[in-house]
C-alpha cells in the first residue's frame, strides 16, 4: 500500500511506544519530537516513569571494574562542556590554531552516540569472542571506545538535571546534547525539550571557539537540532560572514529554493541523502581533512534502533547498531593517530551519548533514561567528578551548572 502510515501506540509500564512508519522507514524525528512536546497524552505518559533505581540495572553497572569513576561520583554530563574548555584554554589561539607550550596544535573530536545506553558500553568493552572465551572480541580489539578508554579512561555520567527541582530536565536527545555542548543545564540554555530554542547567550563550544578564530563544525542528521534547537545561533553564525562554523544536517538536500537557513545547514555537494552513520563518520572525516580545530559528529542509528525494538543491550537489533557506530570511530581514530604523528597535532577525544532508554523510549528520569557514559583519551580533573550523585542528584554539586 502506497503512502501507509501505521500510528501503534502501546502503555506498558508508564512507557510510551510510538513508531511511525512511512513505506516501512522508521522516522525518528518526528518519534522523538512527539515524545518531547508538552502535549498532554506524552506527558500524562511521563508522569507515570518516576525515577526507578532498578536493582538489577544498577547491580550490572556497579559488578565492573571497566569505569573510572563509581556510581555516587557520576558525572553531570555538563563537565564535556568544562573538559574541552581545559584543554583548549591553555592554548594560544594565533593564525587561525590553538598552540600549546610544547608547540603542538591542539584539536578536539567530539563523537556523539544517540540513545546508547551506559550498560552497553560496559558490555562492549567486556566482551569476548562468542566461539572461544579465551579471546578478546573484535569490538575491543577494533573498538573506539575501548581505544580511547584504555587511553585516558571511561566514566559513568547522568543527564536529566536534577529530578524533582527547577533544573530537571527531559532525558531526550536535544537537552542532553545542548547540556554538554553548552555546560548548561536546560533551565539556563533554554533546552529543557526537543521542541525548544537555545538562548543565544548559552553559546556552544562551537561558537565560542570559532569566535575566537577557529575553524568549528557539528554535524548530524537529525534535523530539529539545527532547525529548532540551534537555530538562533545558526542564524547568528549567518549574519557574521567572519566566522568559520559549519553546522552541518546531513539529511538535508541543496535546495534551489529561496532557503538560505536550509541550504546553509545542507552538506555541501550532497546528492541525496545518506545511511546516517555512514555520513556522519564521512562528514567527520571531512571535516577533519579541512582542518577545522573543533569537530562533532552524531551518530543516530542506535536511538532509532531503541526506539524501534527496544533499549537493551541484549537486543540484537539495538546492540549491532552501537557495534556498527563503535567501528565507525575506529576508522575515525585511525586518522586522527596519523596526523598526530605527521602533523604535530594533539587532539582531545570525547565519546558520549546523550541519554539512555528504557522499553522502547526515554525522557523520562528513570535510572536507564538517566544514566550516561562519557570516554575520553584524557582524564577529567578529579574536582570535576561528582560527589554523592543517588540516582537523582547530588547534594554536594548545588546547582552548579548555571
Amino acid at each position: 500500500m502506497n503512502n501507509f502510515l501505521l500510528f501503534y501506540v502501546l502503555i506498558s509500564n508508564g512507557v510510551f511506544w510510538y513508531n511511525i512508519f512511512s513505506g516501512g522507514i522508521f522516522i525518528n524525528y518526528n518519534l522523538k519530537m512527539f515524545l518531547s512536546s508538552g502535549k498532554a497524552l506524552p506527558q500524562f505518559i511521563k508522569k507515570f516513569n518516576k525515577p526507578n533505581l532498578d536493582k538489577e540495572y544498577l547491580d550490572y553497572i556497579n559488578s565492573s571494574d571497566i569505569w573510572t569513576n563509581d556510581f555516587k561520583t557520576s558525572l553531570p554530563i555538563c563537565t564535556v562542556y568544562t573538559h574541552v574548555h581545559s584543554f583548549l584554554d591553555e592554548c594560544e589561539i594565533k593564525n587561525g590554531k590553538a598552540v600549546d607550550k610544547d608547540g603542538k596544535t591542539r584539536k578536539v573530536l567530539f563523537l556523539g552516540y544517540d540513545g546508547m545506553r551506559a550498560d552497553t558500553a560496559q558490555k562492549i568493552l567486556e566482551m569476548k569472542n562468542a566461539f572461544d572465551n579465551r579471546l578478546e572480541s573484535c569490538s575491543n580489539t577494533f573498538g573506539g571506545i575501548n581505544e580511547v578508554a584504555k587511553a585516558g579512561g571511561i566514566y559513568l555520567a547522568y543527564c536529566g538535571g536534577y529530578t524533582d527541582t527547577l533544573y530537571q530536565q527531559s532525558t531526550d536527545t536535544s537537552a542532553g546534547w545542548n547540556a554538554q555542548f553548552t555546560g548548561k543545564w536546560g533551565i539556563n540554555s533554554g533546552v529543557k525539550e526537543n521542541s525548544d530554542t537555545k538562548k543565544l547567550s548559552a553559546k556552544t563550544f562551537v561558537l565560542e571557539y570559532a569566535e575566537k578564530g577557529l575553524k568549528t563544525s557539528i554535524n548530524f542528521d537529525w534535523t530539529p537540532l539545527f532547525s529548532i534547537n540551534l537555530k538562533s545561533e545558526i542564524n547568528y553564525v549567518m549574519s557574521h560572514k567572519e566566522l568559520s562554523a559549519k553546522y552541518i544536517a546531513t539529511d538535508v538536500k541543496k535546495s534551489n529554493d529561496n532557503t538560505p537557513f536550509e541550504n546553509f545547514i545542507a552538506f555541501d555537494g550532497q546528492k541525496g541523502v545518506g545511511v546516517s552513520d555512514t555520513f556522519a563518520r564521512d562528514c567527520t572525516l571531512y571535516r577533519i581533512n579541512e582542518g577545522d580545530s573543533v569537530v562533532v559528529g552524531i551518530y543516530d542509528s542506535i536511538d532509532g534502533a531503541g526506539h524501534a525494538s527496544g533499549f537493551s543491550k541484549d537486543n540484537g537489533k539495538y546492540f549491532q547498531a552501537v557495534l556498527n557506530c563503535d567501528s565507525y570511530t575506529y576508522q575515525i581514530l585511525r586518522e586522527i593517530n596519523k596526523r598526530e604523528k605527521e602533523l604535530n597535532e594533539k587532539w582531545l577525544v570525547i565519546l558520549a551519548n546523550d541519554h539512555g532508554g528504557k522499553d522502547r523510549g526515554h525522557g523520562g528520569q528513570s535510572l536507564e533514561e538517566r544514566t550516561t557514559f562519557i570516554a575520553t583519551n584524557i582524564p577529567f580533573d578529579n574536582d570535576l567528578l561528582g560527589k554523592s550523585y543517588n540516582g537523582k542528584t547530588d547534594k554536594d554539586y548545588g546547582n552548579r551548572y548555571d
